[in-house]
């Protein structure tokens, strides 16, 4: 970990320095359970910006109770936030899917964690099986769309632009630009982008 991740933003707003206070004032309670205690010290370090730490605490969360729907979208926004798609994270996640094998969230975060670590074999079977419980959801459509870029499968990226186009309006373009941009790298020709 860096130091940064320990640094308190000196601009933040003062009230959510307050609640990170009162935050980690439950965490050192101890008539908390483990799993009240570890999500208030995630909520303080989430507020206060270190993520790192954040992701720690929800992660012994999610061990303890890994239906908390909440503390995974506080995680994974903490993960976001820094770039974290580690091995622990991936295994959380996974551990997440082993007790709800029908989670599309988890799993489009777990296909994304993937992709990010360069995991791509994996990435792609998760995404495939978060589209096949419920294709509503325009996220998997457009990290699976970009790893399609990305392997040059201009066909299957501009299928996925397709159905993202039904789903989502500003998504389709984004996917279309990274495809638009792949191709031009691969290809040095802005006519044969497309």
């Amino acid at each position: 970990m860096t130091n940064s991740t320990y640094r308190l933003p000196l601009d933040d707003d003062p009230e959510d320095i307050k609640l990170a206070f009162e935050h980690f004032k439950e965490a050192t309670n101890v008539s908390l359970l483990d799993l009240e205690r570890h999500f208030q010290l995630g909520m303080a370090c989430y507020r206060l910006g270190c993520y790192e730490v954040a992701v720690s605490a929800f992660r012994m969360v999610l061990g303890i109770y890994p239906d908390d729907a909440e503390t995974f979208d506080l995680m994974k926004s903490a993960c976001t936030s820094v770039g974290l798609y580690d091995a622990g994270v991936i295994e959380t996640c996974t551990k997440i899917i082993d007790h709800n094998p029908k989670n599309t969230s988890v799993l489009t975060f777990l296909g994304e964690c993937y992709h990010k670590v360069g995991l791509r074999d994996k990435a792609i079977p998760v995404l495939k099986e978060a589209i096949a419980i419920d294709p509503r959801p325009p996220s998997p459509h457009l990290i699976l769309g970009k790893m399609y870029a990305e392997l040059g499968d201009k066909d299957s990226a501009m299928e996925e632009y397709k159905v993202l186009s039904c789903l989502d309006k500003p998504r389709p373009e984004i996917l279309l630009h990274f495809i638009c941009s792949r191709s031009y790298l691969k290809s040095n020709n802005i006519a044969t982008a497309l």
